[in-house]
């Protein structure tokens, strides 16, 4: 539903996003669309119309509440977009039983113990294999302008 009898018409935004997305994709394929979406905001407050079908909450609490376990809102078509397998993960799935059906059987394995005893020393390795190569960089940094960022990140 769009326009006057949209149930989005209350919420705050650009009239133009009662009726159409256009200026929300032009931004998305120009790689501006959160920072379109961050000026409406900035306009319009912490809850923001931003198409006929499409809300965006910039309000942590909010978040929070929405997106929380058991909270009654239901995911958007927009999760199944990243489905590319036929047994949706844990993020596409839509059906509450499903998904806390999953999320049970995954417990373990994201508590702070499994993962500090699974990941902790990687992490370690990795940062301090990041770290030297930040500093390896930084000792060149002034024999070649300050240039090394990118082969830093690149080696990273």
């Amino acid at each position: 539903m769009a326009g006057p009898s949209s149930p989005l018409k209350t919420i705050p935004g650009p009239i133009s996003s009662l009726y159409t997305d256009p200026p929300l994709k032009i931004d998305l394929l120009s790689g501006r669309r959160t920072l379109y979406i961050h000026e409406l905001h900035k306009n319009y407050g912490s809850v923001v119309r931003i198409s006929p079908t499409e809300v965006s909450i910039s309000d942590p609490t909010a978040c929070h509440t929405i997106h929380r376990a058991g909270s009654g809102f239901l995911k958007s078509d927009w999760c199944s977009r990243f489905v590319n397998h036929d047994v949706p993960g844990i993020f596409e799935m839509s059906d509450a039983k499903q998904h806390a059906a999953r999320r049970k059987l995954l417990a373990r394995a994201f508590t702070k113990t499994e993962l500090r005893s699974k990941w902790e020393d990687m992490i370690r390795e990795k940062t301090e294999l990041a770290m030297g190569k930040i500093e390896k960089g930084a000792n060149v940094m002034f024999s070649n302008g300050g240039h090394f960022w990118p082969q830093i990140w690149s080696a990273i």
